[in-house]
């Protein structure tokens, strides 16, 4: 049985039954035969013994390491082995657990267990545990080692007993704990004690001296500096700890002691003894006491006679000055490492400290004196009453408790010098004693002062102090605890005051602070008028406060509301007060809404930055003033009208007065803020002149900056002032209304004066217009204008001296001419005038300038239209005729009436016509037919006399003669175009066709210019008429200096000529079929070189070219194509070639033959040539019949008759082509080859050989002669034609035939050797093998071979024989393409 798990216990029986019987009968009489018990647990079950478990601490490793090991935790035990004989693994696996000392065996619940690990058989494998096996007692003994501070680190309490339990790591199971537990561990080290129990010696402090310095600067009023303080350090004395109970002296003496010296400050109602029972003992926790130092020393060992003691110097400024402190002084057990030994720790369990018997109290110091602090955006709004804002040291903490300890004094003071001036300093006097004030916390400042207010104070001047316990700070410096603000006036007072302060201070502007002359009792409010006109609020009060202050006032800040009501008050920023030489402090509100009603308030800072309380609000201000008014002292306001100039009027005019307020006197006054040297009762005004027609239409507006005055600030003769006047744009034939107001910029428009002025130009009008057509430019760059010439009425000429159009000043007169300005014509078809319709539509032409048109002795307008503006723009046409009509506009947009018609005039000139006809002959009538029936009815048919051709036989050109074209008479030519109708131009042009059937094609024959006379006739040479067309000749004319713009059509109709018939040449003959031939050449490659016999010229024709043309009939490796019919065959056509080339280039002979050739054919495809001959006009001959086919191919190199190609063996030990080896080392051999040069049909020189190899073994060569039975008469028969063809050459059985090498030759080099030469090397020994060489051109394609060739196709022929061993090839047939060597034998 196999496969059994060693951790089971296992059970076996037998049971028998019938194997041949049913199953039911086979179970029914089946034996069973059972074992006594089960088998026994195979598997290792390690068991700890009891009371065989150790454990103890061991410390001096840890202080002969100075590495840092630690102090280590050694655990050694012994384990029993079941079962016995069983084979124990090298590395067994073991954890231990740990109780709290106190715990018995089966209060298992508080067991705390560590890591599982591994222990080796005698260290053998890197691990903190190892064991040892006793086979004689089956027993087995083993031990670890544990960093106590690990296992510490997990533990409940430092002393503790161990339990431990053993495994299987092969199989992961884990034996029992073990029963019982070693023996109490201390894991941690107990600390050391004091040397003495409440002995004064052991820990003692030295006071030192306290020393205050205070420095206070006097010279600035609210400068305070902190006050510093010097003290000397304390000292602490103790002697050396000594060992804790249990703790051996030599390593007491070996490690380190580090102590924690800890200073505790005592509440004032805590008990001293409970506090010093508290803290002799570790950890303390009180809460009558804080710490306030605490430092670790570790100071060098000493000797443990206790005859020197440990130090540390505290300096005071870790104490608090006033609070009773206790020293504590605690220690630990220090490696030499560095690293502490853990303490003893769980329930009940502390370290004593020692503790100064008796409180250690410092003396108070002198505090510093408060610092008296500005106030601040953030504490604004300080309390009610008066109050003041101090500072105090940051360690000047007032915590709960030091309330009744810690309070603040004030003290009232007196003001005994008044002197403002800022370089002296207020002298105050105390006149009080100090008395306590009440305080409110307000927060700490940004350097870690504490801040306060004083609040409910007694006096306007005060000085502070505070006191903590015994100690007092020294005195602050003066402050003042109020601010005063001014009272509002009221009444008259307002009026009287600020009006006479006003007036007494002309100089105060808009931009001053304050007035160095004037003092107000109060708050003053007026209505200030600006410089700009706007309205603004001015207000007023004192500079200085009626009673002296320590602090001098430096800013202020107005407020303004809408006055009765209850709306937010609104705040402007703060601004600084002027110098302390003004004695009246100014404000100005601007911004303010016209027509309100406004109160003011205001309140003043001091230095400190104190402010005041708001001033109660001022009177009611209305922010506003009456309308202007035309003055009440002239008529009319004082309003005239005069002429200025034709195009202005001068306006003149009082200045306007704003009436007086009622109930001026309780009233704020008015203030105006003017320029200097302006008079004080000027206000800024602003006119306006409106200028309105006859029917109420406004013509002009004019806005005009100027003064008004108020009637409250002077009467009409302290008003220094002049009249006011403006010109006014006015067109002289209007009249016009004028009316003046005024307003100033915060109010609406006034009453208004008006005035008006009568229209002062003379009537106009235009008479009917005299039109007609002119050239204006020099000659051949003329253009056609229309000349328009009117008489006007009312207008007058331009003065010389008058630039852009302007008019000159002219004399005051009651009616005066105006200048012309434009003018406007309008256009009308005359065909539409006849008809009678006095509706017709005129066509008005735009408005143009007539600026330069009148001419002021006849009064007349000349002006030149351009024709080609009025044709762009559809007013007129051309060929049509028309009637115009004028009208005229001054420089004030007067127009006059429609002028009358003017006389018919006709836009074009008369076109050119064709001569006069005349009878001609019935044949010259049936060709002019022909041609007016060819060119259709824009042609004109000429006859005998109109229009001549001359063409002589046997001449190429031919003459053109005809008489002058005349203009249309019907038409009149206008007078100014006479000089542009002297010059006419002709066209010529051809028409011709080929044939009947073909299109007539126009050709441009030529043109000339000449001067138009009554006799005189025209001719024209038309040179190279092709005699084979039809031709027909067409003449027209054309003026040469007549504008397009003018012209109805730009040629006249043709004159055609009579029809030239056509004189065909006599056919060329088709030269007779080329003979092709193929050609090669070194370094032209391959070409097709034809001839044919070239035909004489006859009288008429001259053969001066030929053309050439190819067809490809078969492609090389392919079948001949299909034969087509000679319509649908691909011929290729050559560029055609002069014979003067031909002749040039030596290749006509003098017989006629031509020789030509063809390159860039396909090689080795089969062409077919065929060529027909051409004049100079380029008529062509019938092709000529296609020549032989042609392949474009040449013979390969052969071998020249009875040529042999010689191969023999080299030496045996020359395979390496060096002569010399041994034959037992070589196992190959080599052949060398040599033959005489193929010769070139082609003449190439350039020649390449390629070698081929057939081989075959030697061995199946011999065999298969062998097994050729010997009595057949088949067999005999075979042998003898074996030896009559010599059979033996070729191979018997199994052949391969290869290529061995290529070589290349050049004849033409210089090298014409007699023979050639080729090695072969790597020739297995054992066969045989035939040599065969052919050859191919170099420089020439392989199709270009003709076949048949030994380069591609013998390689298959060659192969396909020599399989057959019966059969052999034919030697014979592959003689002409290539040569074969004899058999080799290779041994």
């Amino acid at each position: 049985v196999r496969s059994l798990h060693a951790d089971r216990r296992y059970a076996f029986a037998v049971e028998a039954r019938y194997a041949g019987l049913p199953s039911t009968l086979a179970a029914a009489a089946a034996g069973r035969l059972e074992a006594e018990g089960p088998l026994p647990c195979r598997q290792l079950q390690p068991t700890v013994m009891p009371g065989k478990i150790q454990a103890e601490l061991d410390l001096a490793a840890a202080l002969h390491n100075n590495v840092g090991q630690g102090v280590v935790l050694r655990v050694a035990w012994s384990f029993s082995i079941e079962p016995l004989g069983a084979a124990v693994p090298s590395t067994l696996l073991y954890q231990l657990c740990m109780v709290p000392a106190r715990t018995g065996p089966s209060a298992m619940v508080s067991r705390t267990c560590l890591p599982p690990s591994i222990a080796s058989e005698h260290g053998r494998v890197a691990s903190t545990a190892s064991f040892v096996v006793d086979r004689g007692a089956e027993v087995a003994s083993a031990k670890c080692e544990l960093c106590a501070a690990v296992v510490l680190s997990i533990a409940s309490a430092s002393h503790a007993r161990f339990g431990i339990r053993m495994g299987d790591p092969c199989s992961g199971h884990w034996g029992p704990w073990s029963d019982d537990f070693s023996g109490s561990v201390e894991l941690a080290l107990a600390p050391p004690v004091p040397a003495g129990e409440g002995s004064d010696a052991e820990l003692a402090i030295a006071e030192g001296e306290l020393r205050v310095a205070y420095n206070a600067n006097k010279s600035e009023a609210l400068a305070f500096r902190d006050a510093n303080h010097v003290a000397e350090a304390a000292t602490v004395t103790w002697q050396p700890f000594r060992g804790a109970p249990g703790v051996l002296p030599e390593h007491h003496a070996r490690l380190c002691i580090q102590y924690v010296v800890t200073v505790w400050a005592l509440h004032q109602s805590a008990f001293i003894d409970d506090v010093r029972r508290t803290l002799s003992s570790l950890p303390s926790d009180t809460k009558e006491a804080w710490v306030v130092f605490r430092q670790t020393v570790v100071p060098v060992p000493m000797e443990p006679d206790g005859s020197e003691r440990h130090k540390l110097r505290l300096v005071r400024s870790c104490l608090h000055p006033g609070k009773q402190h206790l020293l504590q002084v605690s220690a630990r057990y220090q490696l030499p490492s560095g690293e502490l030994l853990p303490e003893p720790f769980g329930p009940g369990v502390s370290r004593p400290a020692a503790v100064l018997s008796k409180p250690f109290w410092p003396a108070a110091p002198t505090l510093p004196s408060p610092r008296i602090e500005p106030f601040t955006a953030s504490y604004d709004e300080a309390p009610a009453g008066r109050c003041a804002l101090l500072a105090l040291p940051p360690q000047e903490t007032i915590s709960e408790t030091d309330q009744d300890m810690w309070h603040l004094e004030a003290r009232e003071g007196y003001i005994f010098d008044t002197a403002r001036s800022a370089a002296s300093e207020t002298i105050v006097v105390p006149s009080g004693a100090w008395e306590r004030c009440s305080h409110k916390m307000v927060g700490a400042a940004s350097d870690g002062w504490f801040q306060l207010a004083a609040c409910d104070l007694p006096a306007q001047v005060c000085q502070f102090r505070y006191r903590r316990g015994p100690a007092e700070s020294e005195a602050s410096c003066w402050t003042d605890t109020h601010v005063w603000h001014p009272l509002p006036l009221t009444g008259s007072q307002i009026n009287s005051q600020m009006g006479c302060f006003t007036s007494n201070s002309g100089s105060c502007s808009e931009i001053s602070v304050g007035c160095r002359s004037m003092r107000i009792c109060g708050l003053g409010v007026a209505l200030a008028v600006g410089a700009d006109g706007l309205l603004f609020a001015q207000l007023a009060w004192p500079r200085h406060p009626p009673e002296c202050s320590v602090a001098p006032l430096q800013r202020y800040q107005v407020r303004y509301r809408f006055a009765a009501s209850d709306m937010a008050w609104q705040v402007l920023p703060s601004t600084d007060l002027p110098n302390n030489d003004v004695l009246t402090a100014q404000s100005q509100v601007r911004g303010l809404v016209l027509g309100s009603q406004y109160e003011f308030s205001v309140r003043l800072r001091n230095i400190s930055g104190r402010w005041s309380a708001w001033c109660p609000p001022t009177a009611p201000l209305l922010l506003d003033l009456d309308v202007p008014a035309p003055a009440r002292s002239l008529e009319n306001g004082g309003l005239s009208v005069v002429s200025e100039s034709n195009h202005a009027v001068k306006l003149t005019w009082w200045p306007f007065v704003i009436p007086s307020r009622d109930g001026k006197a309780s009233l704020p006054p008015i203030v105006v803020s003017s320029a200097s040297g302006s008079s004080h009762s000027s206000l800024p005004a602003e006119y306006q002149i409106t200028v309105t027609s006859d029917e109420g239409n406004i013509v002009a507006v004019v806005q005009q900056q100027a003064h008004a005055f108020h009637e409250e600030l002077g009467d009409d003769d302290d008003m220094e002032c002049t009249w006011l006047q403006t010109s006014v744009p006015m067109e002289p034939h209007r009249s016009c209304n004028f009316e003046v107001r005024a307003r100033l910029r915060f109010t609406d428009w006034g009453p208004a004066v008006a005035s008006r002025m009568p229209p002062r130009l003379l009537p106009i009008a235009a008479g009917a217009p005299l039109v007609d057509l002119c050239l204006l430019g020099s000659e051949g760059k003329a253009d056609a204008v229309l000349r328009v010439e009117s008489s006007t009425c009312g207008f007058r000429a331009e003065s010389p001296t008058t630039e852009h159009g302007g008019d000159a000043v002219v004399s005051k007169v009651d009616c005066e001419a105006a200048t012309l300005s434009h003018y406007q014509l309008r256009s009308r078809v005359m065909a539409e005038a006849e008809d009678g319709d006095e509706n017709a539509t005129w066509t008005e032409w735009p408005r143009a300038p007539a600026t330069g048109s009148v001419h002021g002795r006849h009064h007349a307008l000349v002006v030149d239209v351009p024709l080609h503006i009025a044709m762009a723009s559809s007013l007129v046409a051309t060929d049509r005729a028309y009637v115009f009509s004028i009208r005229c506009f001054d420089v004030h947009e007067r127009a006059t009436p429609w002028s009358g018609s003017s006389d018919q005039l006709v836009l074009g000139i008369p076109p050119l016509a064709p001569p006069l006809q005349r009878p001609a002959a019935p044949a010259a009538v049936t060709a002019a037919a022909v041609a007016v029936e060819r060119c259709g009815a824009s042609a004109v048919a000429s006859n005998v006399t109109s229009f001549q051709v001359e063409w002589a036989a046997g001449r190429p050109a031919a003459m053109l003669r005809w008489r002058h074209f005349h203009a249309c008479p019907s038409r009149v030519a206008p007078r100014g175009l006479s000089l542009c109708l002297r010059r006419v131009a002709y066209r010529i042009r051809m028409e011709r066709r080929y044939g009947e059937d073909s299109p007539w094609v126009s050709l441009q024959v030529g043109d000339s210019v000449t001067e138009l006379t009554a006799h005189q006739q025209m001719s024209c040479e038309v040179p190279e008429l092709d005699e084979k067309f039809e031709h027909i000749f067409h003449v027209s004319a054309s003026w040469v200096d007549a504008p397009t713009l003018l012209r109805s059509r730009e040629w006249s109709p043709e004159l055609a000529s009579p029809i030239l018939q056509a004189r065909p040449p006599p056919e060329l003959s088709a030269p007779g079929a080329p003979s092709a031939e193929v050609r090669v050449a070194e370094h032209e490659g391959l070409f097709a070189q034809l001839q044919w016999k070239h035909l004489a010229s006859n009288g008429r024709q001259h053969v001066c070219c030929y053309q050439l043309q190819f067809l490809c009939v078969c492609l090389p490796g392919q079948g001949p194509k299909p034969k087509l019919a000679e319509d649908q065959e691909e011929w290729c056509l050559e560029p055609p070639t002069l014979l003067q080339e031909e002749a040039e280039n030596a290749e006509f002979h003098a017989t006629g033959t031509v020789i030509s050739k063809i390159w860039g054919l396909r090689a080795g495809a089969t062409y077919r040539f065929r060529v027909r001959v051409g004049d100079g006009k380029r008529l062509w001959s019938h092709w000529s019949d296609s020549s032989i086919a042609v392949q474009l191919a040449v013979g390969a190199p052969a071998p020249q008759p009875g040529d042999v190609l010689g191969a023999t063996l080299e030496p045996l030990g020359d395979a390496d082509g060096s002569g010399e080896g041994d034959s037992s080392t070589n196992v190959t051999r080599a052949a060398r080859l040599h033959w005489r040069p193929f010769r070139s049909p082609s003449g190439l020189c350039r020649i390449e050989y390629r070698i081929m190899m057939l081989e075959w073994s030697a061995h199946e060569q011999g065999q298969a002669a062998d097994n050729t039975p010997e009595q057949t008469l088949l067999a005999r028969l075979r042998r003898a034609n074996k030896r009559s063809r010599s059979t033996g050459q070729w191979p018997a059985g199994e052949h391969r035939f290869r290529i061995v090498g290529y070589i290349s030759s050049d004849s033409s080099s210089g090298g014409n050797s007699s023979s050639t030469e080729w090695r072969a090397d790597q020739l297995r020994p054992g066969a045989c093998c035939r040599f065969f060489v052919t050859a191919r051109y170099d420089n020439l394609p392989l199709e270009a071979l003709a076949s048949p060739h030994g380069w591609h196709d013998d390689l298959l022929a060659l192969t396909r024989s020599a399989r057959h061993t019966d059969c052999p090839p034919d030697q014979s047939s592959l003689s002409h393409m290539g040569l074969w060597s004899t058999m080799l034998e290779i041994t």
